[in-house]
């Protein structure tokens, strides 16, 4: 479903610059489990995530990966899946899990969606927001690879906040 478009993310990856941060190759877990990204913008991955090349494209303060932005696994022989939403001190929080199967959409907690018991609203909100989150973060990256003359790859950013948003109807 996003295989072909999945591919302007490269060139994307290439071109960003000022602010937004391209961090590279998968380490090994420790019981931290921000050990993804470069020395100075660590991140954790979905528990999904055994294998690939992972990259964060959004801001890093302090050595972590910060804010909203977008994490790219890249493993060869699939199509890549993205977690796109917010992120504390390299943690994910809120977002999507985008992969050619669908959405997981929530609360993160130690790379996993997180169910908030039996409350079933509570949880409705919390997929929700973790789809606007999701969104917001594909918009922001838009706007910076419009900014770094790179307008394939914010068409699609901004086609994939889209189809985000439309998961809410």
């Amino acid at each position: 479903m996003f295989r072909s478009p999945l591919a302007f993310v490269i060139l994307a990856l290439a071109l960003s610059s000022g602010g937004f941060h391209a961090g590279a190759s998968a380490q090994t877990a420790t019981t931290d489990r921000r050990t993804h990204g470069s020395a100075s913008c660590r991140v954790e991955t979905p528990v999904q995530w055994n294998a690939g090349h992972v990259t964060w494209i959004g801001n890093c303060k302090d050595g972590y990966a910060e804010g909203l932005g977008a994490l790219r696994n890249a493993v060869e022989g699939t199509s890549t899946e993205l977690f796109l939403g917010r992120v504390d001190r390299g943690n994910l929080r809120s977002g999507v899990l985008v992969t050619a199967q669908g959405y997981t959409a929530g609360r993160w907690e130690a790379g996993s969606v997180t169910q908030s018991g039996n409350d079933d609203q509570v949880n409705r909100n919390a997929i929700l927001a973790g789809f606007e989150d999701g969104a917001k973060a594909a918009d922001a990256i838009s706007r910076s690879m419009a900014k770094h003359s790179n307008p394939k790859a914010s068409r699609f950013y901004t086609r994939l906040a889209k189809r985000l948003r439309s998961q809410m109807d």
